[in-house]
């Protein structure tokens, strides 16, 4: 890991909010306040889809249609973007077309974003498919943390609300090391009150192991923390024991979470398809902002 990374991961600048233009009420709040605990510049993205997209009469790349529909996107992006600036947030809107899940990790790479902000609500059942399904790509893809406002999150949030209750969980199945010094960043830089999280298998209940691997996951939760991210604060050492996201979700309202921090890999296709990942169920139904960063 590049020396300072996570630190830069916790004070991202800079941000970069992909919207569908139909979500501002909802996620312009939050990327607002999460701008401001950094002082970051927003990125405010918009990409035209392959729908507006048409080829000529012979074989050739494809060609954007000149004219309304650019300069309405823009139009209407530029309007959300002045809310940004109203509150002091330098931002940039921009335009882009063709696929999602090319055009935004693409920009993220050219522009050295270190947090992307997305949202997975929409006034139409088609666009809440449709970026539920970038939301979903933007997890699995990029290498830097994604915030995902999910549909249950409040809207209403004061744009110097900081968080004060993070909870992270980790299933210890993959090198959960990048995500646990994010949510421990994060925690000290707001004062934030800190749960770590581990969900044990419904299997190993009952069995002769269970008390040791009890005690082995509370160690490991407590080795996460180094000297180097040592917190302002004792932790909250949690396991629980169940399905995985059903328990997430329950310890998030027990701690009155107002963010959690998880990591993510590389879902199969199936579990992503079928919305069946506990990535995809804690965002579905939390009522608080999920940050996710891929782990290998």
């Amino acid at each position: 890991m590049e020396k300072g990374v996570p630190h830069l991961w916790s004070r991202p600048d800079p941000i970069l909010v992909a919207t569908n233009l139909h979500d501002a009420p909802h996620l312009v709040p939050h990327a607002i306040a999460q701008a401001r605990q950094s002082d970051a510049k927003v990125l405010l993205v918009h990409v035209i889809e392959p729908a507006y997209l048409r080829t000529g009469p012979v074989e050739g790349p494809p060609f954007v249609l000149p004219g309304p529909t650019v300069r309405s996107v823009q139009a209407k992006l530029n309007r959300i973007a002045k809310q940004f600036q109203h509150d002091g947030i330098l931002c940039e809107p921009i335009v882009l077309k063709g696929l999602p899940a090319e055009e935004l990790p693409a920009l993220i790479r050219q522009r050295d974003v270190y947090r992307v902000i997305v949202g997975t609500r929409s006034a139409e059942a088609i666009d809440r498919i449709l970026w539920g399904s970038v939301a979903e790509n933007l997890l699995h893809e990029v290498d830097v943390p994604v915030c995902v406002i999910g549909p249950h999150v409040c809207p209403q949030i004061r744009p110097e609300q900081e968080p004060k209750s993070i909870l992270f969980a980790t299933s210890f199945h993959h090198k959960s090391k990048k995500s646990a010094q994010l949510a421990l960043e994060i925690a000290n830089l707001n004062q934030a009150r800190l749960t770590l999280l581990h969900v044990l298998p419904p299997k190993i209940i009952g069995t002769e192991d269970h008390a040791e691997l009890h005690a082995q996951r509370e160690q490991d939760l407590l080795n996460l923390i180094t000297e180097e991210t040592k917190l302002w604060s004792s932790p909250s050492i949690s396991i629980r024991e169940g399905d995985a996201a059903t328990e997430i979700l329950a310890e998030a309202a027990k701690v009155s979470a107002d963010l959690i921090v998880l990591g993510t890999t590389n879902a199969s296709k199936t579990a992503r398809l079928m919305k069946t990942g506990v990535v995809h169920r804690v965002i579905a139904e939390t009522k608080a902002p999920v940050i996710t960063l891929r782990q290998e």
